[in-house]
């Protein structure tokens, strides 16, 4: 997706030169004249960028309707439900070499004024425009400016632009420790960014109060958590780097840099390319400037209900793609996609701790078969919480993970890079203990349950592909994992579960399995994988098993064969065990059935 700014560009039209402007151009700068110095490059920055927008590519109008106004700019093409095949314009050769002198007149004035934050900001900006991020990284250490925060914060710019995520956070923090605390408060602001009731919330209280709240959101906020460093708090601040830049500079949309300006790098960032509108009006004087911003944003914003509870969080708490989404951010290592990332999860029991089994696919086709996919999945409980990464590396579009993580409930960002392809995809949600595992419930008229000893619990279900011969432990099931819920009709299907704390408590059990469609009622369920839409009880497979003695875990697995005439659609697989003593234990695995 990608948004475009649509802006009536305010100055008049001034006519310049084909040649780029060089040092010839501009007075020779005497070192002891500061004035002098620092008005000659003023002037040929202003003088770049009109003649930067003299060689800007012509596009026609467009006529979109205006989804956000912002005072004097109208954006377009934010809704992410409708389909968007703009591109960047690309930057016309003569504009790459004028900036090449620009920065060397940046360069020379820098030197002379090196406590001067004018220059040493646009000497960074023009040399991460250019590309040039190591000269712009020397020339953020390079600078005076007094109180030194300022200078801290271009060298987080930097860093943001190497992608280096950790660095830039890292810059920024030392930044906010030197400023005062009028100025950390307005950097600090999240309110232009916040949505809901999370955003009523937020601009109750104030700077101090924030604080805490702020490190929570940022922290869900954050799109990949197995990348060093908060991303999207990195690039909060360098979208105030920015908009500080253009505040007393010259733009390439031109015209005055304003309040109404301002909001929208906070909220949508800033544009990478600009295009002349085109016009049949031969009065129009102060010609349209189309800037484009960077494509595949997504709101990663957490809601209020998951801030209060992270661990507790559905995959339905984070909506990517809301419809007029208040801000945005494009991760810059998924410039062609960030998508769900379909996979499947079962948690096994082993002590105080848990054995999380995870698979994923990538769906795209895009992606080949045999693409470098780096994967990782992150376990977290807070912002102060210590993650645990596991990740690993696949020449496929599938993969297994496993973890082992302490009995408790966590925060789980699952999360799939293809690097070459530079798509993303990622699952993130709460994992608690009561919602991974049924213990047995007391029936009202069954026998009491053993004295002193545990209460049997049952395990959760992982799918498996079924092969000669069904999985008897843990190990073989994951080496058979599925890489997705997703199903065809006619398909053999394997289910692995543990039975736990049964031993010489239970003597018997009885198991049941029950294919349900998603969205029914009882009596219009699909029961039964062998009588579908027939009269037969909802129950489709029943047996009696004794557990070994002795054995607190025990482990199954059973191969079912989904009915040929199965219609698409999204089903339940519903495990109930019941004991000898009347309790009962059932859980339910999610499928996706598709011909």
């Amino acid at each position: 997706m990608d948004w475009h700014l649509v802006a009536a560009s305010l100055w008049t039209m001034t006519t310049v030169g084909l040649a780029s402007p060089s040092p010839t151009q501009v007075a020779a700068p005497s070192p002891r004249d500061s004035q002098h110095i620092l008005a000659a490059a003023k002037s040929a920055q202003q003088h770049f960028e009109r003649y930067r927008r003299r060689y800007l590519p012509s596009g026609y109008p467009s006529y979109e309707r205006c989804d956000v106004r912002i005072g004097r700019f109208c954006l377009s093409g934010i809704d992410w439900s409708v389909a968007d095949d703009q591109i960047n314009p690309d930057e016309h050769p003569a504009i790459g070499t004028a900036r090449g002198e620009l920065i060397a007149q940046l360069d020379s004035a820098a030197r002379s004024l090196p406590g001067d934050e004018w220059l040493a900001g646009q000497r960074v900006r023009y040399l991460v425009e250019q590309g040039d991020l190591d000269d712009a990284l020397r020339a953020a250490s390079e600078c005076r400016a007094a109180g030194t925060w300022w200078c801290r914060t271009l060298a987080g710019f930097v860093y943001y632009a190497y992608d280096d995520f950790a660095h830039s956070e890292a810059a920024y923090a030392e930044a906010l420790g030197l400023m005062s605390e009028e100025d950390r408060c307005e950097w600090n602001d999240l309110s232009r960014i916040l949505d809901g009731a999370l955003r009523s919330r937020y601009r109750k209280l104030d700077c101090s109060e924030r604080e805490q709240l702020q490190r929570r959101i940022l922290w869900l906020a954050d799109p990949f958590h197995s990348i060093p460093g908060n991303e999207l708090l990195a690039e909060h601040y360098s979208r105030q780097v920015h908009s500080a830049l253009l505040k007393d500079a010259e733009s390439p949309e031109g015209g005055r840099w304003g309040g109404d300006s301002h909001r929208i790098v906070i909220r949508y960032g800033w544009t990478y390319g600009w295009e002349r509108v085109r016009t049949n009006s031969p009065s129009e004087l102060r010609p349209s400037i189309r800037g484009h911003l960077a494509h595949g944003a997504k709101y990663f914003l957490p809601t209020a209900k998951t801030v209060d509870h992270p661990t507790g969080a559905r995959p339905a708490d984070w909506d990517l793609e809301p419809h007029l989404p208040r801000a945005g951010h494009a991760p810059p290592y998924a410039a062609a996609g960030f998508n769900s990332l379909s996979h499947q999860l079962a948690a096994f029991r082993r002590g105080d701790s848990l054995i999380v089994v995870t698979t994923f696919e990538l769906t795209d086709d895009s992606i080949p078969a045999d693409a470098m996919v780096s994967a990782a999945i992150v376990f977290t409980r807070d912002e102060k919480w210590l993650p645990l990464v596991v990740r690993e590396t696949f020449r496929a579009k599938t993969g297994t993970l496993t973890a082992t993580i302490p009995n408790l409930p966590h925060l789980m960002s699952y999360e799939v890079l293809a690097v070459e392809q530079r798509r993303a995809a990622r699952a993130r949600y709460g994992i608690e203990p009561s919602r991974l595992f049924t213990v047995a419930q007391r029936s009202e008229n069954g026998a009491s349950p053993a004295v002193g000893l545990p209460d049997p619990a049952l395990s959760g279900v992982l799918l498996t592909d079924v092969r000669d011969s069904l999985p008897e432990t843990l190990e073989a099931a994951i080496a058979s994992a599925r890489p997705n819920i997703r199903m065809r009709p006619g398909e053999r299907l394997g289910l692995y579960w543990e039975l736990y704390g049964s031993g010489s408590a239970v003597r018997r059990v009885v198991t049941s399995l029950t294919l349900t469609k998603r969205g029914k009622s009882f009596l219009k369920r699909i029961v039964g994988v062998f009588g579908l839409g027939s009269d037969k009880p909802p129950v489709s497979l029943k047996w009696t098993d004794a557990p070994p003695p002795d054995s607190d875990t025990y482990p199954r697995a059973v191969a079912v064969d989904l009915p040929d005439n199965l219609p698409n659609g999204n089903y339940e697989l519903r495990l109930e065990v019941v004991l000898e003593d009347g309790r009962s234990m059932e859980i339910v695995k999610r499928i996706d059935v598709k011909r």
